[in-house]
């Protein structure tokens, strides 16, 4: 039967301070986009690669949805393919209201700027 050992098994402790740190860059637009009830009329998106050249998508309705969001973006930047998931955002549950999109990227080598949503150039739409 085992037994236990009658001394200390450690006569000396001694502390060593260990400390990591890390640091997050929090990246937010510049502006902030606002819009009042009821949305109406079409869209378009700007968007960048990672050298900051601007890209503009075609016009969507307010009705798009996230394959009209992905579609969009791959047609006008087609390097995102398989790089970007466009997801329902959790704000608005109908398009009246506002829309609200998430966007994951991966495997993006290097920064890019912010998104944008602008609305349609076009008045008469």
């Amino acid at each position: 039967m085992p037994r236990s050992i009658d001394v200390p098994s450690v006569l000396t402790v001694v502390p060593v301070q260990n400390t990591t740190s890390s640091n997050i860059d929090w990246i937010y637009s510049d502006s902030i986009q606002l819009s009042t009830p009821p949305l109406v009329g079409y869209f378009f998106l700007e968007c960048y690669d990672v050298d900051g050249n601007v890209f503009y998508t075609d016009e969507m309705y307010r009705s798009a949805n996230t394959g009209t969001i992905y579609n969009a973006l791959v047609a006008t930047c087609p390097w995102l393919r398989d790089s970007l998931d466009v997801w329902n955002g959790r704000h608005y549950r109908f398009t009246e209201d506002g829309i609200d999109f998430t966007l994951y990227f991966r495997g993006i080598k290097g920064p890019m700027a912010q998104f944008k949503i602008h609305t349609s150039l076009d008045t008469t739409k």
